[in-house]
């Protein structure tokens, strides 16, 4: 497995995952260095999120990357984004 699949796989399997929490989730893009997608949550707000070997990021939460996607998608509910 190439470094732009592994970024891919492991988006989408911590986004399958939050199934129970999101209505869906696509990858946009993906590189050797990252992956990034769209997640649409419950209510319908659309957030961007990025993969990197630094971990996992969202322009919306405008913090350090997060280690897990559970920790990104906290954060964003405390932001006001509903989650669950």
């Amino acid at each position: 497995m190439n470094t732009s699949e592994f970024y891919v796989n492991e988006l989408e399997r911590a986004l399958s995952e939050q199934a129970p929490f999101i209505q869906t989730f696509s990858v946009d893009s993906s590189s050797s260095l990252q992956a990034t997608g769209s997640v649409t949550l419950l209510e319908g707000n659309v957030i961007n999120i990025e993969i990197t070997n630094r971990g996992f990021h969202s322009h919306q939460a405008r913090e350090l990357p997060f280690e897990t996607i559970e920790d990104l998608l906290q954060t964003l509910c405390n932001l006001g984004f509903r989650i669950i």
